[in-house]
């Protein structure tokens, strides 16, 4: 009888682990993973150019995005449909859930500065730079303008790098840059 309870105990375990692991499993999915590559998006995320509601494929691009914290994790976002109208600071807000902390400028059309990005803030010496892959260059270019003056193209890459403020490295281990004053070139 003994071994029975040890047994219907064990067994009692096994499955409230089993259940945790899968509970943890899907919260950081929801966490990290929620991001559908194929979901078709638009409305209103913060910016000039927002209004678009058109959800159909015509008006949509597809793009990919990295987000690089500086610390080792990286996380991409591929081949994320969203809507033409929409500019990289849309595109932020959307793949973080909203979690993009700025500071809008009316003086400047309400222009966004990044201050922080899923909880990672810019302090004194480390900040977010912004970036986009030049195929032409094959290189990464910083940018020189802000996230709400970034026009989304099909097929274009962008990214975001929390970096020290004496670097100027790419969102991507080893990967080239080019200096380019007109980034809407790439």
């Amino acid at each position: 009888m003994k071994k029975r309870i040890f047994f219907l105990a064990l067994l009692l375990v096994a499955l409230g682990v089993v259940g945790f692991q899968t509970g943890a499993y899907y919260e950081f999915e929801k966490l990290f993973l929620r991001n559908n590559s194929s979901a078709s998006v638009a409305g209103n995320h913060g910016g000039s150019g927002s209004n678009n509601n058109s959800t159909s494929p015509s008006n949509n691009v597809e793009v990919n995005t990295i987000f690089n914290y500086g610390n080792g994790i990286i996380t991409w976002f591929n081949n994320t449909r969203v809507s033409e109208s929409w500019n990289f600071y849309n595109l932020t807000v959307f793949l973080t859930d909203g979690r993009v902390h700025s500071q809008a400028f009316p003086d400047l059309q309400d222009e966004h500065q990044v201050l922080g990005i899923n909880g990672v803030e810019q302090n004194s010496t480390d900040y977010w730079s912004l970036w986009k892959y030049c195929p032409s260059y094959n290189a990464w270019a910083w940018s020189p303008v802000g996230a709400d003056r970034i026009s989304l193209s099909n097929n274009g890459i962008y990214g975001w790098y929390y970096q020290n403020q004496n670097t100027n490295y790419a969102p991507v281990a080893g990967a080239a840059t080019v200096t380019i004053l007109d980034i809407s070139s790439c």
